[in-house]
């Protein structure tokens, strides 16, 4: 639901334009993007802090209207279930274009719980990025139909012209109100994959072009037991903390409980012992020996390649043992302290391949 406000001013710019020139602002892009970057907690039923990012490239009209769709499970609190005044999230507007003039500035703000001005709304929030520039929230719906938040942002026409892009928007609203304590956020309670989604009217007004919905952005909700952010049933290491969830290799296993972190088949023991890398699936170049560590166990002489020069230098010093001179860690690829067949057999295992 659009406001009034907003309406009103649609209409009257709308009949400004009625039989003159052609409006040139068409020509210009309108490509925001829409990111959800955490819920935190995101385990379920909790008062969790949601976090997101709208960008906006330089060249592009601002937004006059958000209106994000939040996924039915999300309970939002009801006007008056809140204290007026309490903050009910944060906003850091990182770069804007203040005065169009290619001065990047940046803003951060409150978002304060205010009465609500429709009946048919379920709340109201507010907030002053400065003095004239006003942020307002509608929130409708229900967490059975699911929620729309409705943010009013550059539609006054006395800041119209006045802020350009580029635009890169975060906002936080918070799962508990300061300093009330009442819950304003509660996530589901039941565990999914849950789709969040934002639509864009872009100013000034009247629209210069139609409404624009980047892709959505999916959420993970459920038992969180290693409190890293990441639900169990979509973390790469559900018993290890590792919030930023790295995966070298790709093969849906986290760095941080990899046992074979590169995914060359060779553990990330062995080639400690051996030394070579565990984020070097592959020697750099064939310049043999010239790495701070060699890529590939198995490839003893940097060449890319598994060939009878690396089964060598193996078996010349096979029945070596670490108390013997002339062992090498490099070449015990059991790393059991001596140099046997089964040393030389690891290599031959993959001769003729490239890494």
């Amino acid at each position: 639901m659009i406001r009034k406000a907003a309406i009103l001013i649609i209409g009257v710019a709308a009949l400004l334009l009625i039989a003159g020139a052609p409006d040139v602002r068409a020509s210009q892009p309108f490509n925001p993007t829409f990111d959800i970057l955490s819920v935190s907690p995101p385990t379920l039923g909790s008062n969790g802090d949601v976090s997101h990012q709208l960008t906006v490239p330089a060249g592009d009209h601002l937004p006059a209207i958000e209106t994000i769709s939040v996924p039915a499970g999300w309970d939002i609190a009801a006007d008056g279930a809140v204290p007026d005044d309490d903050i009910v999230g944060s906003g850091s507007l990182l770069s804007v274009d203040e005065g169009c003039d290619s001065d990047i500035d940046q803003f951060t703000f409150d978002i304060l719980d205010k009465p609500k001005d429709d009946p048919e709304d379920k709340a109201h929030w507010e907030a002053a990025l400065n003095a004239v520039v006003i942020f307002d929230f509608t929130i409708t719906g229900s967490a059975a139909s699911g929620h729309t938040i409705q943010t009013l942002m550059f539609t006054d026409p006395a800041v119209q012209g006045a802020y350009c892009a580029p635009m890169n928007l975060i906002v936080t609203h918070t799962g508990v109100s300061i300093p009330g304590s009442a819950d304003v956020f509660t996530n589901p309670t039941v565990q999914g994959l849950y789709t969040w989604s934002a639509t864009y009217t872009p100013g000034p007004f009247p629209a210069p072009h139609p409404d624009f919905t980047p892709p959505s952005d999916t959420v993970a909700i459920g038992p969180d037991g290693d409190a890293d952010g990441t639900p169990d049933f979509v973390d790469n290491c559900p018993s290890v903390y590792n919030p930023i969830q790295q995966d070298f290799d790709g093969d849906n296993v986290g760095d941080d409980c990899d046992t074979d972190i590169d995914g060359d088949d060779w553990l990330n023991t062995t080639e400690d012992f051996v030394g070579t890398g565990n984020f070097k699936p592959c020697a750099f170049d064939s310049t043999a020996d010239n790495e701070f560590d060699d890529g590939y166990p198995p490839d003893m002489n940097d060449s890319m390649s598994i060939t009878g020069a690396d089964l060598s230098k193996v078996a010349a010093i096979i029945g070596v043992s670490s108390s013997d001179p002339g062992y090498s860690q490099r070449q015990d690829l059991t790393a059991d302290l001596q140099i046997t067949g089964a040393d030389i057999s690891r290599v031959a295992a993959v001769i003729g391949s490239s890494c």
